[in-house]
């Protein structure tokens, strides 16, 4: 009778965990993701992004001084979000631009470059001309980078971190959550504070 009380407590237990698969792990986005940091961390940041986003282009170099701070307990994780509507029309392109330099090992410095430089690509006409110039700045075979630009394969990793956004039901960009946990805006803001407190 015990042991099929215990059996049973089991049973129960196991089912309870299966079911509390949280929404990350049900859609995990672009396999492996990019990343930066210590992959044991303390913190771990999954940052959903839109590289056309003017809010997250004027607060992502607080997480490079976050990350700077803390080197040995920081994980960032980043996914694409790049918004469908007339004020993000480049948004897509910038996230396969991005794509394209990390398959020759620069999706970091393409990141950065993209981020720096948005007010000038996004309201440019030759939007298109510029990342080129980009991926020539970087020293990217220019050819391959291109082709990259039109390959499913690009296309297919944004889209896996879209379909991530929609099943969490994301509506705006920047979204991040802290060890799985989606933070308001105004913690985003004061994450520095967050974590500071957390690690006295």
């Amino acid at each position: 009778m015990w042991q099929a009380k215990t059996l049973t407590v089991c049973l129960l237990i196991c089912l309870f965990c299966l079911f509390k698969v949280s929404a990350q792990e049900k859609e995990p986005g672009a396999n492996p993701p990019h990343q930066l940091g210590n992959p044991n961390a303390k913190y771990k940041l999954e940052i959903f992004i839109d590289f056309q986003s003017p809010t997250y282009a004027a607060s992502y170099k607080k997480l490079d001084a976050l990350k700077a701070k803390y080197p040995n307990n920081i994980l960032i994780i980043f996914r694409h979000f790049p918004l469908d509507n007339p004020a993000h029309d480049k948004a897509f392109l910038a996230a396969k631009v991005a794509e394209s330099a990390g398959k020759q090992g620069k999706f970091w410095e393409m990141y950065n470059l993209l981020l720096q430089n948005q007010k000038t690509w996004s309201t440019s006409s030759s939007a298109e001309n510029m990342f080129v110039n980009y991926a020539k700045k970087l020293l990217l075979n220019v050819e391959i980078f291109k082709a990259d630009l039109q390959s499913e394969e690009i296309t297919e990793r944004i889209n896996l971190d879209l379909k991530k956004a929609r099943f969490l039901k994301l509506d705006s960009t920047p979204t991040v959550f802290l060890n799985d946990k989606e933070l308001r805006f105004e913690e985003f803001s004061n994450l520095e504070e967050i974590i500071s407190k957390d690690n006295k």
